[in-house]
């Protein structure tokens, strides 16, 4: 779908987003894994800065986990994501990527997104309930 003048710099963010310290790696298929640094998860996609190349419209696979430190269970987890904005800032910089998660109508999918969904809500109920104490 091109993009209409009207929707440059208009705000499209349906989720709250979330700077969670979750270790996270990108896979596009290649069988390169390159580590990554994860800016912010939502219920609804990531915004990650990868040395990897990627394409608007690719898809790849976007692998989260928890570690024994972290305020909820050590878990691992996967999701389909389809790169939907690339920022390059300069020459010497990796980009800076938007994905959206793409989530099939499969057994699988549902699994690792409610495993996805868990995780974000566990952190915000730590968080909060740390705030208040």
């Amino acid at each position: 779908m091109p993009q209409l003048e009207s929707d440059i710099g208009r705000e499209r963010r349906v989720y709250h987003r979330y700077a969670l310290p979750l270790n996270f790696v990108t896979n596009s298929g290649s069988g390169d894994n390159a580590k990554d640094r994860l800016f912010n998860i939502s219920k609804g996609g990531a915004c990650f800065v990868s040395d990897d190349h990627f394409n608007q419209n690719d898809f790849i696979m976007l692998n989260f986990s928890t570690h024994k430190d972290m305020p909820v269970d050590e878990i691992q987890f996967s999701v389909v994501g389809k790169i939907v904005w690339v920022n390059k800032r300069s020459d010497n910089d990796a980009p800076t990527y938007g994905a959206r998660f793409e989530i099939y109508d499969d057994p699988f999918s549902k699994q690792q997104y409610s495993q996805l969904i868990s995780t974000i809500n566990k952190f915000v109920s730590f968080s909060s309930a740390y705030r208040d104490n």
